[in-house]
């Protein structure tokens, strides 16, 4: 091969990788451009709260359901300190997370109490996480102000239970005792560890048929109330009456 064929050659394979770098090039620009519009709304429609947030706290981006957590227009709340949403009593927690994110650069959480222009205050769970380039994050903010409300009934019942004078135990489907109350405890002798995980059989007195049982646990098992006097014994041996 001459020297002119060789070079014809090279140059051809040459413009044929070129050409390749430019489809790659295009090809990564478009990618690029698809990935930032999915992330883009990705970013404004999450159900949760996104802000990009300077050291300082400085909101300098934030999505829909972010706005709608402070009731207040996108617009405005831009170049806003975040921490100003935050209640008084829970503001320090906010600040000294913040703090932590930027200087540990590993994630980051808390749970404060956000006032919403006059709202009822939302409690949030406040996930951080710093950017590569350390000048800002990104904070995700959860609504778990329904979680806190059940959280709270919940233990008001769980107080009221412990606290009757009547006695309460919960069972499972099967009739597995799950949990008893101190007043169950005082008024059958069993104690909560040998109770859970038996049967209300161990009150049983001999005085039912069996044919009475299976009509209680049918009513009940239906979503009925149930309500009888019933005679049953102690751990002791010793007979009581139940309505």
């Amino acid at each position: 091969m001459t020297k002119k064929a060789k070079a014809d050659k090279l140059f051809i394979a040459n413009e044929e990788k070129a050409k390749h770098a430019v489809e790659l090039i295009i090809a990564n620009k478009e990618l690029a451009a698809v990935a930032s519009e999915k992330y883009t709304e990705l970013f404004n429609f999450a159900p949760f709260g996104y802000f990009i947030l300077s050291p300082k706290g400085v909101i300098l981006e934030l999505n829909l359901a972010g706005a709608e957590m402070l009731n207040k227009e996108r617009s405005k709340l831009k170049n806003a300190v975040l921490s100003l949403f935050v209640s008084n009593d829970t503001r320090p927690i906010f600040n000294h997370f913040l703090g932590k994110v930027f200087k540990s650069k590993i994630k980051e959480t808390c749970e404060v109490n956000f006032s919403n222009n006059g709202s009822l205050p939302m409690n949030a769970h406040v996930t951080g996480i710093v950017t590569k380039n350390g000048e800002q994050c990104l904070v995700t903010v959860i609504d778990i102000s329904n979680r806190k409300r059940t959280e709270e009934t919940l233990k008001k019942l769980s107080n009221a239970v412990e606290q009757t004078a009547d006695i309460v135990f919960i069972t499972n489907r099967d009739g597995i005792i799950e949990y008893v109350n101190p007043a169950f405890e005082k008024l059958t002798g069993y104690t909560k560890q040998e109770a859970v995980g038996k049967t209300p059989r161990i009150l049983k007195s001999g005085s039912y048929s069996q044919a009475q049982y299976e009509h209680m646990w049918k009513t009940i098992l239906s979503g009925q109330t149930y309500k009888n006097v019933m005679l049953n014994k102690r751990k002791s041996g010793e007979l009581f009456y139940t309505e």
